[in-house]
């Protein structure tokens, strides 16, 4: 039986996966650059902004290869506990390992509260990795080359004029990743 939706994609999109209680929403992107990527953005990054469930985005350039880890970019805010659940959850489901990569930009103190990160994930083996880079995007892009990855970013709540306003590092990562990306919103 099928049937039509009319009305705004994310909440349309985000209904159907609550009426049929879903793992996560799956879609792909496209990307995007330069003053595109400011005024247009993207299905998916609307998506992300307005989420209810895990969003699992497979970019049009992924070339399919199993996903042998977990990739979690962690800029070191606190990780709530049902975030942390459904990381756990995704690796252990698929039996990967979990790498918790922070990017130091310029000149930037290491974090100081991995111990948070080691008592949350106790229970599942992870590595922490920290790289060094000019931006974000940078340094992103050198921790996940050549990984056979899935990369999760955490959405961060955000008032509607930080959404409206905010180039944020998450969107960026989603729109410019040759790994497939799992967006879990943070409760």
């Amino acid at each position: 039986k099928s049937k039509v939706l009319q009305g705004d994609l994310p909440d349309q999109v985000n209904g159907v996966a609550n009426d049929l209680n879903a793992d996560c929403i799956v879609m792909g992107t496209k990307g995007a650059s330069g003053l595109k990527e400011v005024l247009i953005g993207s299905n998916t990054v609307s998506m992300m902004n307005s989420l209810s469930r895990p969003l699992y985005a497979v970019p049009e350039v992924h070339q399919y290869k199993p996903i042998k880890e977990l990739m979690v970019a962690y800029d070191g805010s606190p990780v709530d506990d049902k975030t942390a659940e459904h990381i756990k959850y995704y690796a252990k489901r698929h039996h990967i390992s979990l790498d918790f990569v922070h990017i130091r930009i310029g000149d930037e103190n290491p974090l100081q509260n991995w111990k948070e990160i080691e008592d949350k994930f106790s229970d599942v083996q992870f590595e922490k990795i920290e790289v060094h880079a000019d931006s974000f995007e940078n340094g992103l892009k050198a921790a996940t080359e050549r990984r056979e990855a899935l990369l999760v970013l955490i959405r961060h709540k955000q008032s509607f004029w930080e959404r409206l306003f905010n180039l944020s590092d998450s969107r960026k990562a989603l729109m410019h990743s040759k790994l497939p990306v799992l967006v879990i919103p943070e409760n």
